[in-house]
């Protein structure tokens, strides 16, 4: 149907520029917002096309929307810092928090990036939300143990309704040993739904979460706003406050951050509907 990485069917040559791709290897594909990543790995880099449905031989070589691992279309150097990645392998789009979970094999660690829905070359070269095996963004230690990674080859699925990421990895000296599939739990809200309220009657309800590994979670309203009367404190994540006026159908959406020092924070969010009665007469 086309092909990307080349003008034509019978190109075959590497290159780093914004069309081009130096040793492509595992995609994973946005259905949502019609995007394909792929690993551009001996660029050191993640280019995202933009891949409508119906695509046709008119998509050709086209230009990538943005790339990640580097500041520009047009460098390729390997590096363990904030925004760079040495070797990338798969990645895997989370459509319903925008983020990408990047195979960092080279630094034994997988980057988790904020990517939105309509992102643009804006985002090139952005640094990484958090990143999953390592305690800082320099270091690239291997190891075989429940936080380490020998060799991190794919971040193969997504569960959003957990909040759990599946990955594969092997050891990069041997790669008959250490061959597993990680279970990657991150912090997760339990609390399915808010009970409603009554104007002038005192409300409490928190959000419970679980999965939590960080040094400490805080909480915050990403969309909407709470009934008026009502606020969220950001250390507990309880829901607490008088209602001042009656509302129905109102719209809130809680994020719960694990918060790990030294990269930064891991984040669920759960989007509630609060009624809020007139007060009883």
């Amino acid at each position: 149907l086309f092909v990307l990485g080349q003008a034509n069917f019978t190109s075959g040559g590497a290159a780093t520029t914004q069309s081009g791709l130096y040793g492509p290897d595992d995609m994973d594909y946005d259905s949502v917002n019609s995007r394909l990543f792929v690993s551009d790995e001996f660029n050191n880099r993640v280019m995202a096309f933009s891949v409508p449905a119906n695509a046709t031989s008119s998509i050709n070589g086209e230009n990538a929307l943005f790339v990640l691992g580097q500041a520009n279309f047009t460098s390729g150097g390997a590096a363990t810092t904030q925004a760079g990645i040495n070797a990338p392998d798969d990645a895997t789009y989370d459509t319903t928090n925008n983020r990408l979970f990047v195979s960092d094999t080279n630094n034994n660690r997988i980057m988790v990036f904020s990517v939105p829905s309509n992102a643009t070359s804006s985002i090139n070269g952005e640094n990484a939300q958090n990143n999953i095996g390592q305690s800082s963004w320099t270091s690239s230690i291997t190891g075989n143990t429940q936080n380490t990674f020998a060799g991190v080859e794919s971040p193969h699925a997504y569960d959003p309704t957990n909040n759990v990421l599946f990955s594969y990895e092997y050891n990069l000296s041997n790669h008959t040993s250490g061959c597993i599939v990680l279970q990657l739990n991150m912090i997760h809200i339990t609390t399915a739904s808010l009970p409603s309220g009554a104007v002038g009657t005192a409300y409490s309800q928190g959000v419970s979460v679980t999965q939590t590994q960080g040094s400490s979670q805080t909480y915050s309203v990403s969309s909407g706003m709470l009934p008026a009367g009502l606020s969220l404190n950001s250390a507990t994540g309880v829901i607490s406050g008088t209602p001042t006026t009656a509302t129905t159908s109102a719209s809130v959406t809680i994020e719960a951050d694990d918060n790990f020092t030294g990269t930064g924070i891991f984040f669920d969010r759960a989007t509630y509907t609060m009624n809020i009665v007139a007060a009883p007469t």
